[in-house]
């Protein structure tokens, strides 16, 4: 057994991660268990990355086609690795926020994929966790 616990969220996307704190602060021994990062898919692969990206091109976009604004670039790039540099650090930040939020709350954070294993039992990658 890899731990019992009142509560065990499977996935540590945003109703996930809610549901474990608000658990946890009613005094549940609570666990998460999540297959990627915390945070979701919107934090981790899709709004936060391509917004982070977006605002990146809107920079470029605006200092190439400022010249109305007087604004004067006699040479513009766009280096791709470090927009995408800035991205992942962007999503790095944001996760460790979530993940400090957990551990704050005293959540125990399992990686790998869960699965129902009968009443009571999740099982974590080949782990068995009680609930």
């Amino acid at each position: 057994m890899a731990g019992t616990f009142d509560v065990v969220v499977i996935g540590g996307g945003p109703g996930g991660y809610v549901a474990a704190l608000r658990a946890a602060q009613l005094g549940a021994r609570t666990a998460v268990v999540e297959k990627d990062r915390v945070g979701g898919t919107c934090l981790v692969r899709g709004c936060i990355p391509t917004k982070a990206l977006l605002q990146s091109s809107e920079l470029y976009t605006l200092a190439r086609d400022g010249g109305p604004f007087g604004l004067v670039a006699d040479s513009i790039g766009f280096d791709w690795a470090v927009a995408q540099k800035r991205k992942t650090a962007v999503v790095d930040q944001l996760v460790k926020g979530v993940e400090g939020l957990l551990k704050a709350g005293g959540i125990t954070v399992f990686k790998g994929s869960a699965r129902l294993a009968g009443k009571g039992v999740v099982d974590v990658s080949g782990d068995q966790v009680q609930a």
